[in-house]
């Protein structure tokens, strides 16, 4: 186990096993100096699709009607992932 991994105080398990969810650049990157696993909103909808449990599409249509905000090519690369599963 690295010295950088240590410090975030959470057995290597743990950290595999949870993401912090964070759309902050900075607070992003200081949990991944700490070695912890992160995501951002869309991420949470995304991974839920790789599992089968819900349409990203659907999911993104209604996320998109709040105040979320998403770098463009982010979005772009994602539709286009889904709506090419979908067809």
């Amino acid at each position: 186990m690295t010295a950088r991994k240590k410090r975030s105080g959470l057995p290597p398990r743990c950290r595999r096993m949870y993401r912090c969810l964070m759309d902050d650049r900075a607070g992003v990157r200081a949990a991944r100096r700490k070695g912890l696993a992160v995501t951002g909103t869309i991420g949470i909808p995304e991974e839920a699709a790789r599992q089968g449990q819900l349409d990203f599409l659907d999911a993104f249509a209604r996320l998109h009607q709040t105040n979320f905000y998403c770098l463009q090519m982010i979005v772009d690369r994602l539709l286009a992932k889904y709506a090419k599963e979908k067809s």
